[in-house]
């Protein structure tokens, strides 16, 4: 992860960062390169969240957010997943490596997507990063009021005659985008 920090006033559940992408696109393309339209896609599951699965521990959210954090990046690391290690579920393909196939599609069609989860948002804009950056920028809000129970996935990409649906075909072919 490029960046992980803490927000203890004025968290915004990653809305600002999507005003930004929307911005950034208004700003600098030429009307006649602007996108067609976008597609969006929001997956939303009640389990427990990913830090508490990532640790094996549904009351992870009771403590300080330090915790929260630590289980929130090893599960997104590349490779991070938790089915090795919990046994309570089928292996398929190799697990880990969902949110690097996602950060990937979204730069490749210059998507946006954000992730949440118990305290934590993480956001990425394909637009304005750079070419080697596919890493989502992630804070966390020390409030526990600001706590999603489970997960939420939000992905917008703009439609243009090239890239989006050949990018998902690809993606589609070597497994699944989770």
């Amino acid at each position: 992860m490029s960046e992980l920090r803490l927000t203890p006033e004025g968290f915004s559940g990653g809305l600002d960062r999507l005003t930004e992408y929307l911005g950034s696109i208004v700003d600098s393309v030429e009307v006649s390169d602007r996108p067609q339209g976008f597609i969006q896609l929001q997956v939303v599951d009640d389990g427990v969240g990913i830090a508490a699965r990532h640790a094996l521990d549904p009351e992870i959210y009771d403590g300080g957010v330090e915790a929260e954090l630590q289980a929130f990046e090893e599960a997104l690391a590349a490779g991070g997943s938790v089915k090795l290690r919990s046994l309570d579920c089928v292996v398929e393909k190799t697990p880990g490596y969902g949110l690097t196939n996602v950060a990937n599609a979204l730069w490749k069609v210059r998507g946006f997507g954000m992730l949440r989860s118990g305290r934590v948002v993480g956001s990425y804009d394909g637009f304005g990063a750079p070419d080697d950056q596919r890493d989502f920028v992630f804070e966390a809000a020390v409030a526990a009021r600001n706590r999603l129970v489970g997960t939420m996935l939000y992905m917008l990409a703009p439609v243009s005659d090239h890239g989006l649906f050949a990018e998902l075909r690809t993606l589609d072919s070597q497994g699944s985008l989770f």
